[in-house]
């Protein structure tokens, strides 16, 4: 079902509920951050402010004049690439990014997490990127297999579909 396109898999689906949690990446990141102690000002601001009218999303579509979709993108990308993303005429985006790569060491040097390196390669996102890709797609994983057995329990409904959109 994840690899159907949208319009296609809602008629397929459309007798049951979605949920999706909202910047699941950057929430799951500040949670993780939080747990080890890691400052995270710009993540936090980011989160607090993304939506609305003067939210970060809206301000920096006007600052370049990208798609919400590219957006989004710009504010995910500095956790998921070791190089730096740059948006010209964006001091916070600039900040984001730069916070983004001190949360990639302090989390590469984690000793609970080592394990991770191992499934961790140089693609796209350098190993870095990898790294904190991997770890969120655990914790994601960790998280919704929860909730689903929760709601399913709850509200004794079978699970459709599991689909990661992001």
């Amino acid at each position: 079902v994840a690899g159907l396109c949208g319009p296609l898999r809602a008629n397929l689906l459309i007798d049951t509920a979605d949920l999706d949690m909202s910047m699941a990446m950057h929430r799951v990141l500040l949670w993780i951050c939080k747990e080890f102690g890691i400052p995270t000002p710009q993540l936090k601001w980011y989160v607090d402010n993304r939506d609305g009218e003067n939210g970060m999303i809206q301000r920096l579509r006007e600052e370049t004049g990208c798609s919400k979709t590219k957006a989004k993108q710009l504010f995910t990308s500095p956790y998921t690439s070791d190089k730096p993303v740059r948006v010209r005429n964006s001091t916070f985006h600039a900040s984001l990014d730069k916070e983004a790569k001190e949360i990639q060491k302090a989390l590469l040097a984690r000793p609970e997490l080592q394990w991770i390196k191992q499934y961790c390669n140089e693609g796209n996102g350098g190993v870095a990127g990898s790294f904190i890709a991997h770890l969120y797609h655990f914790v994601e994983c960790k998280l919704l297999m929860a909730v689903s057995s929760a709601i399913s329990a709850e509200f004794n409904v079978a699970i459709a579909a599991l689909v990661f959109d992001g």
